[in-house]
Order: C-alpha cells, then sequence, then structure tokens
C-alpha cells in the first residue's frame, strides 16, 4: 500500500488491514509533491491516497481499501 504517514485516511487504511489481519507493505511516499507520489498518482489514474495494488487489481481510497477481500 502507498500512502502518506501523515494522512487520515492512510492511517485509517493501516488500520483496518492490521485489524483484519490482511498481509500488507506500506511505502511511505515522504509528502504530496514527491517523485514517488506522483509516479503513484500515474499508476493509479488519480492522487487520491491511500493506493493499495493486489493481483494487478488497483484500489483508490479509503474506501475502495475498505471494500477489499482477499481472494
Amino acid at each position: 500500500m502507498f500512502g502518506l504517514e501523515s494522512d487520515p485516511d492512510t492511517r485509517d487504511a493501516i488500520t483496518h488491514l492490521s485489524d483484519a489481519k490482511i498481509a500488507f507493505v506500506f511505502n511511505d511516499l515522504g509528502y504530496p509533491d514527491s517523485l514517488s507520489s506522483k509516479h503513484v498518482s500515474v499508476l493509479a489514474n488519480s492522487e487520491e491516497l491511500p493506493v493499495m495494488i493486489h493481483q494487478g487489481v488497483t484500489y483508490v481510497g479509503l474506501t475502495a481499501i475498505r471494500g477489499y477481500r482477499r481472494d
């Protein structure tokens, strides 16, 4: 999962996935205008964070990540 550690939605997504015992790797993008943030926004076709990618499917935003279910 990609996001900003300082972002409330990112923190909520981390908590949600942890509470659901879903394994994930978190990558802090540092700040909104970082090169990493720009790369993730291109990949996700959105500037909304957090972004999670699993098996080729991109989940953009807290609501999408909350709706994620393991296959």
